[in-house]
């Protein structure tokens, strides 16, 4: 039990250390903080009433954390789970951790490194210094001694001047006003943009948060081998641009890195990119095609949301997870392909599923009259967006989730029966189904937020079972009315 504990928690890690892109400010923490909270609610209570181990309610903290809705909750849940992890005496899996938040995070400063595991070995059991994570403690503590200094410099290049930071021997461009909305260069870039190889003499690597946001006289950009990072928001609004050549050392490109970017046509990712995060290029409303490399291996939520021209895109043999929304309102999208090796997903009849096909993960453009297969249990956030085309919906016995915003914006959609082995559904399900006027529930109320139905200004009534005794007394469901007479 213990092992496979075990595996599943690094799985879990693995899964929320690739969708972490930068560091959250103080204000998005603090955000945070309830959300986490209430997330890990029932886990804690688990805790308390001793029916779960601090490693088991660490193992869901991870689990969290791959589903997490901002940068700033997947931190502080993966954090959540180290400490647990210590305080259970589970050293070797609070260290594998602590490398999964560090890679997560690589310009996190050892100095928080160690603050982090010294305030968690507080009181935790008592374990051989040789451990694991006392050799990361002794690394952070080493790291804080002889860090390389980090320095802020500027420097005249092709008619601009540049902002940066110089750190561990490299160099990130940075927004001059620490990442709110202020361009790199001076003054604002216009027409085609090469980034330098060097500024000041030392290595560019990563184009910092924000970098170029807003930058919209922008109509393309060349970016030098050696930069390994693009990060949150770097290209985001730059609503002229029209081309970008990646370099083959990039890494990862990071949430809403080219959000936005409405008339960029076509980017090809380099192979060597292991990570498109969320929302990465999400609005790139003009891009007609993408080549998604054999190195990426995980693609965040609504990466590609809203492509609207995007016609056709193949997803490779080494992607372990696709995230929610990936390629929602992509209303061209007429051809998916998954390489037959893929491990997480599968295509069929143009349907992609989980691989087990236990999950329904996306449905590009949906005909007027879809039936989801016996067999599905939980449909994906985001799975039928913007799908405007479709006009009914089958869900059979069986499915027992419906996830946030799965059916927003199918405009043509007019009536929904849920089957009554549905539990749960999530928040804005079912926003702007603006046609949808009978939705009938065959089962007990499931578990859901009050916020199923914004924009279904058709929507009347709710038909419910008679004898359901969790509709009993009620007379309407968030403001809809109940009619009891569903069988």
């Amino acid at each position: 039990m213990k092992t496979k504990l075990m595996m599943i928690g690094a799985l879990a890690a693995a899964c929320a250390v690739n969708e972490l892109a930068a560091m959250p400010t103080a204000e998005e923490t603090r955000r945070a903080e309830p959300v986490v909270k209430k997330l890990l609610a029932s886990e804690r209570e688990a805790l308390k009433a001793g029916r779960k181990s601090r490693s088991e309610v660490a193992v869901a903290a991870l689990k969290r954390a791959a589903d997490a809705k901002t940068e700033a909750e997947k931190l502080l849940l993966m954090k959540g789970a180290f400490a647990l992890y210590v305080q259970d005496g589970n050293l070797e899996k609070a260290a594998e951790t602590m490398n999964a938040i560090k890679k997560a995070m690589p310009d996190l400063p050892q100095e928080s490194v160690k603050n982090m595991i010294e305030m968690a070995l507080i009181g935790a059991p008592k374990k051989e210094d040789g451990s694991l994570l006392y050799k990361l403690l002794d690394e952070a503590k080493a790291g804080t001694q002889n860090r390389s200094e980090i320095s802020e410099g500027k420097t005249s290049f092709g008619g601009y001047t540049w902002s940066y930071r110089v750190s561990n021997g490299e160099a990130t461009l940075v927004s001059e006003k620490d990442g709110r909305f202020s361009c790199s260069v001076s003054p604002a870039p216009t027409g085609d943009l090469k980034i330098p190889a060097a500024l000041g003499g030392v290595k560019v690597t990563r184009i910092g948060r924000d970098a170029f946001r807003n930058c919209k006289e922008l109509t393309s950009v060349t970016i030098p081998e050696g930069v390994t990072h693009i990060d949150v928001h770097a290209f985001d609004n730059c609503t002229g641009l029209k081309s970008v050549s990646l370099p083959s050392s990039l890494r990862s490109i990071s949430f809403a890195a080219f959000g936005g970017c409405s008339a960029l046509k076509s980017v090809t990712i380099p192979n060597g990119v292991k990570s498109i995060g969320p929302d990465a290029f999400n609005g790139c409303c003009e891009l007609k095609s993408v080549v998604i490399p054999e190195s990426v291996m995980h693609i965040g939520d609504r990466a590609f949301c809203a492509c609207r021209e995007l016609e056709s895109v193949a997803i490779p043999a080494g992607v372990a997870s696709i995230g929610k929304g990936v390629f929602g309102w992509c209303n061209a999208l007429k051809l998916i392909n998954v390489d037959s090796g893929n491990q997480a997903v599968a295509l069929i009849d143009g349907v992609l599923y989980t691989k087990d096909q236990s999950e329904l993960v996306m449905y590009p453009n949906p005909s007027a009259t879809v039936v989801i297969p016996k067999g599905v249990t939980n449909i994906r956030g985001w799975a039928f967006a913007g799908g405007s085309g479709m006009t009914s919906v089958s869900i059979p016995e069986g499915v027992t989730s419906i996830g946030e915003i799965a059916f927003i914006g199918c405009d043509g959609l007019k009536s929904i029966t849920i089957p009554s082995s549905v539990k749960n559904i999530g928040e804005h399900a079912f926003e702007r189904c603006v046609e949808l006027t009978e939705v009938t529930m065959l089962g007990e109320r499931p578990e859901a937020p009050e916020n199923l139905f914004p924009g279904c200004g058709k929507l009347k009534a709710i038909h419910v079972p008679a004898n359901a005794k969790s509709w009993a007394g009620m007379k309407d469901w968030f403001g809809i009315p109940l009619v009891f007479d569903a069988k």
